[in-house]
Order: structure tokens, then C-alpha cells, then sequence
């Protein structure tokens, strides 16, 4: 996707009445404006961010509305294959992968590459198909990360399942070290509650219950803000299942059910997802 910054700023300011005066005060020349809106001169970073704040828009947005008031084509591309892999159409993420590795051909751009590996794993995971041989490079890139961005983590919760239980570990690690930074951003929020998630998932599977209360007790004490109904209500879930591991269960069970009921009200699909963590739990707890 290729936007022009210079024109987008322009239908911006004229669809808010900003004269360019106002605009372009104390940040540049209204020559210069000019220049930019017209692609007669390159704008600076510096300046373009300027702008924006003039605008009073966020790059989201600026983005946004540089695509013609439509998603731009990687969050359109992760969205069909998202609902392709929950309709488990096969055929559709054949079509999808080929899709992504010729976007990644034409633009060369690495995010492209990685969408084609994920398709190609979830394909392999439909089928049954253990070959994950193409998670190495994902593996490696999410390994050397210094820190995780949103798009990092939504990565790695799109690819867990390929990887080792050990390299899983060293994954969260890696992610709860990033997490401070950035604690006051709720899209990272609700992708951490996620991962949390899917690894009680995976240790109740493999009925490690220590690790299975470890990654709860986790999740349990995540500052989770208030306009996340979705992510309190299984923190709250997973509250109840703790007091069920550590042998509290007439209030765990209570606080368990409570949150999957609620869910069902609500009509959101993570109740199945919650009542078989529930079902294995306490059938890998009386086991014991």
C-alpha cells in the first residue's frame, strides 16, 4: 500500500477547515506545504509528525484515511485467513498462501513472508500434519527480538503451537521482559491474556499442573484496564480455576462456572474454550 502523505495531510486539513496557516505555524513554510501537497518535495519525518499533531490524527488513522477509508491490505489479508482457518476451508488458505507469497514477491516486504509461513502451518495443523519444518524462520525471527511488538505478539500466538514446549517457555520469557513497556497499551493487553492462555492450554494437555497454576497465577495478576470486559471475565475464570488448583475448589468451581455463564449470555464462542479448560482441569487434578 503506497499513500500519499502529501495529500492525505491535505484532504485532512481541508476536510477538518484548518487554514494552512494554522497548520503549517511554526512547523514549515506554507511554500514548502505547497511543495509537499503538490509531490514537488519530500517531507521529513519530523515534519510529517508535526503535522499529524496539527491535525490532531494519529498515524492509525492517517493511514486509515490515506486508504481510501478502508483497512490496509495486510490487516484485510490476516482477517480472511483468521476466518478461513475457524471455517477450516483448506482450499481458501491454499489460495491465501499463494496470495501473500506473490505480495511478498512483488513488494518485498518481509511481513508478507511471514503471513505465507503461518498459512502454511495452520494448513499443516488442519491436517493433522506435524511437519512444521517452516517455523524455524519465524522461530528465529521472534528469538532475536530484543523486544515484542503487537505484531510480534500476534505472530507468535498465530505460530505457538509449531514450536517446543522449552522454546515456548523461552518465548514468554522474551515477551513478559517487553511487557512493561508496554503496559499502558490495551491491544497488548488482551494479546498477552491470549498467550497466557494458549500456554495453560498447552500444559493442562500435557498435565503439568504446577506449570499449569505458574501461568495462571501469571495471568491472575495482570493489571488488565477496565474497557476490556472480554480479557477481565477469563481473568476472572482463571482466578477460579487457581482456587481450584490450590484446593479451594467450592469457590473456585463457583467463580469458574460464573464467568463461563456469563460468556454464553453473551454468545461469545470462548465459553467452549473456557468449560474444557475447566472439564481436563479437574479431571487431571482428581487423576492426581
Amino acid at each position: 500500500m503506497i499513500i500519499d502523505l502529501g495529500q492525505t495531510i491535505d484532504f485532512i486539513r481541508k476536510g477538518k477547515n484548518i487554514s494552512i496557516k494554522i497548520l503549517t505555524t511554526g512547523v514549515i513554510s506554507r511554500s514548502q506545504y505547497h511543495r509537499i501537497i503538490n509531490n514537488q518535495s519530500e517531507i521529513s519525518a519530523v515534519t510529517f509528525f508535526k503535522l499529524l499533531e496539527q491535525l490532531n490524527v494519529s498515524i492509525e488513522e492517517f493511514m486509515y484515511i490515506g486508504n481510501s477509508f478502508k483497512e490496509d491490505e495486510f490487516k484485510r489479508l490476516f482477517k480472511n485467513v483468521k476466518r478461513a482457518f475457524l471455517e477450516k476451508n483448506i482450499e481458501k488458505l491454499e489460495e491465501l498462501k499463494l496470495y501473500s507469497l506473490n505480495l511478498h514477491k512483488k513488494s518485498l516486504i518481509e511481513k508478507y513472508k511471514h503471513i505465507y509461513l503461518v498459512i502454511d502451518l495452520l494448513i499443516n495443523r488442519l491436517n493433522l500434519n506435524n511437519d512444521y519444518s517452516k517455523q524455524n524462520e519465524i522461530q528465529y525471527y521472534l528469538l532475536n527480538l530484543n523486544f515484542f511488538t503487537h505484531y510480534d505478539l500476534v505472530l507468535y500466538i498465530n505460530t505457538y503451537f509449531s514450536f517446543s514446549r522449552e522454546t515456548n517457555e523461552l518465548m514468554i520469557t522474551n515477551i513478559f521482559n517487553s511487557a512493561n513497556k508496554y503496559k499502558n497499551l490495551k491491544q497488548y493487553e488482551s494479546e498477552l491474556v491470549k498467550i497466557l492462555i494458549n500456554m495453560i492450554i498447552i500444559e493442562i494437555e500435557e498435565k503439568d499442573i504446577l506449570k499449569v497454576h505458574k501461568y495462571t497465577q501469571i495471568l491472575v495478576n495482570l493489571n488488565i484496564s477496565d474497557e476490556l470486559l472480554l480479557e477481565q471475565v477469563l481473568q476472572n475464570f482463571f482466578i477460579g480455576l487457581s482456587l481450584i488448583i490450590t484446593e479451594d475448589c467450592p469457590n473456585g468451581i463457583l467463580i469458574t462456572k460464573r464467568n463461563i455463564d456469563f460468556l454464553k449470555q453473551l454468545n461469545n464462542s470462548y465459553w467452549r474454550v473456557l468449560e474444557n479448560i475447566y472439564a481436563v482441569t479437574i479431571t487431571v487434578i482428581n487423576k492426581k
